[in-house]
């Protein structure tokens, strides 16, 4: 499905702020978000420390961190900060 079968008008895009590497990542991250093409509104998300926080809520949950669990609520997270931000402004 594309993003305009959905109705999709704002992207939200967890972008590194800090810390080693940050630069090549978000332009790593531009980059992709041009290629896919979005036409409505981009919205780039602090999402420092969202692996972390998913790593705490996931503890003795499971015990494998490749099978994307970690990166989906990490991206969950990411979007409650900007659900937050959105509610202050």
């Amino acid at each position: 499905m594309r993003a305009q079968e959905w109705k999709v008008g704002r992207l939200v895009v967890g972008l590194p702020k800090e810390g080693q590497s940050s630069e090549e990542m978000a332009r790593r991250i531009y980059h992709f978000v041009g290629l896919i093409g979005f036409e409505g509104e981009v919205v780039y998300v602090d999402e420092q420390g969202s692996s972390v926080e998913a790593k705490e809520r996931m503890r003795g949950v499971t015990k494998q961190e490749r099978d994307g669990k970690i990166d989906s609520l990490a991206a969950a997270i990411i979007l409650e900060r900007y659900v937050e931000q959105s509610k202050k402004s």
